[in-house]
């Protein structure tokens, strides 16, 4: 792709200079100097154009693909994280970050690689040709192009600060969306609407208040740009028309100075459209490898506790476990221990940890002291995936993914029959409504 855009810019470069010759040629009465150079600077319009959209190809080519590796790595790492990690970040900001903030990183990307490596390769060979070709009028972008560079560079980071924050705040937009979805037969029925509604109210207002900043200051690096090259395109005129009348500039040289500087002034525009989607992408960039860099709180052990058969024993040897951030423990001294063939109900009021006790069997937390054995082995010892290969969990809220019934049925046995289907579903009184399914009768009972 730079090889191409090498090309690419090349030939748009040199035009200018074949330009300044035929000029020389109309002077000369040269007709067949004329003709070629005519020739010339129309096929390297075609190889320019040729080159440039194999460039936006490859271009394209590499962000996709970029996008899916970024979302399939980020899939993997969430899936990775244990209910500490995931608590962390909120459902709705590891959605956004796997959604809306790759797509940001893969619009930027694309405009990176089609005009952001175009552009200053441009400037650079024009900056080069205008050197050999004007001489000292090339000095007026020696002192232009620095200035703007600086300006470019204080908007940027000023305006990198308001995305960062604005990302932040759509996170909390689509928690509080996200928890209003959710919640929204417990809202009705405390009459609520109203307060979700202007809790919502106020976040949205000052995510508005945030962006208003950032696309003001974003919005300031063109108008800038455009009158410091207002102020550039003056002083190559007076420097240049000072030379000419000097007779150290011929006025063939003074077009092709002129349509060179014209010509780096918009690459540095079209430069500065890229760098304007900077702020946007880096906010992303910085979100999405914050989720990259999390090294799990709980991950498998490195012996080798595998069991070859299942004893059923459940033992909790006083355990204290409270919530990352909590300011108490939620459970506090339990020990019991249950063994095959027993029935142990955990009784207690609303909120008293009932299901932390629970959870911390398959380990989605850890505890905070005492130990959980399963079978005489501390769960800490298992590797996750052995430990869980003992367990049966069903949690308090139902889930039910998007595919078939069978596939949802399947969910923990891979390798399940259309009877232990039919089983499963009369053991949870779902074979009645299963049964009324369009096509879902005799042999597609579960297809539907």
């Amino acid at each position: 792709m730079v090889v191409f855009v090498t090309i690419s810019s090349a030939a748009q470069m040199v035009s200018p200079t074949l330009v300044s010759i035929m000029i020389d040629g109309v002077s000369n009465n040269d007709q067949t100097t004329i003709i070629y150079l005519a020739i010339a600077i129309i096929v390297l319009a075609l190889v320019a154009c040729a080159t440039n959209v194999v460039a936006t190809n490859l271009a394209s080519t590499l962000t996709t693909k970029f996008s899916a590796n970024l979302r399939k790595e980020l899939f993997r790492k969430v899936q990775s994280f244990s209910a500490i990690d995931i608590d962390k970040y909120g459902a709705a900001s590891l959605i956004s970050r796997n959604t809306t903030d790759v797509s940001v990183i893969q619009n930027f990307l694309v405009m990176l690689f089609r005009i952001g490596l175009l552009a200053p390769t441009m400037a650079a060979i024009g900056l080069v040709l205008a050197v050999a070709t004007t001489g000292q009028l090339a000095l007026v972008l020696a002192v232009a192009i620095p200035v703007v560079v600086v300006v470019i560079a204080l908007i940027l980071i000023r305006a990198s600060t308001y995305s960062v924050k604005l990302r932040n705040m759509i996170d909390k937009i689509n928690q509080l969306f996200l928890e209003t979805l959710e919640g929204v037969r417990v809202i009705r029925a405390f009459n609520k609407q109203e307060h979700e509604t202007r809790r919502f109210d106020e976040t949205n207002e000052e995510a508005a208040e945030v962006s208003r900043k950032s696309i003001a200051i974003s919005g300031m690096l063109m108008p800038v740009v455009n009158v410091l090259f207002g102020f550039t395109s003056v002083g190559a005129m007076l420097v240049g028309s000072y030379l000419v009348a000097k007779n150290q500039l011929d006025v063939a040289a003074l077009v092709a100075a002129t349509q060179y500087i014209n010509m780096i002034l918009i690459a540095i525009v079209l430069l500065a459209v890229v760098i304007a989607l900077f702020p946007d992408a880096y906010a992303c960039m910085k979100r999405i490898g914050d989720v990259l860099q999390t090294e799990a709180q709980i991950t498998d052990s490195q012996k080798d506790a595998c069991q070859k058969t299942c004893k059923g024993t459940v033992e909790f040897r006083i355990v204290t476990f409270a919530y990352p951030g909590a300011d108490a423990p939620v459970i506090k001294g339990i020990d019991f221990v249950s063994r095959l063939g027993e029935t142990t109900a955990i009784i207690g009021r609303t909120g008293c940890g009932k299901s932390s006790v629970v959870k911390l069997i398959p380990r989605p937390y850890d505890t905070l002291f005492g130990d959980v054995l399963v079978d005489g082995v501390n769960v800490k010892d298992y590797k996750l995936d052995e430990l869980r290969d003992l367990i049966g969990y069903v949690p308090q809220k139902n889930v039910l993914f998007t595919d078939d019934i069978a596939s949802n049925l399947n969910f923990g046995n891979e390798n399940g029959t259309e009877e232990d289907w039919k089983e499963a579903t009369r053991i949870a009184c779902a074979d009645e409504f299963v049964e009324k399914k369009d096509g879902c009768k005799c042999q597609g009972l579960f297809s539907w």
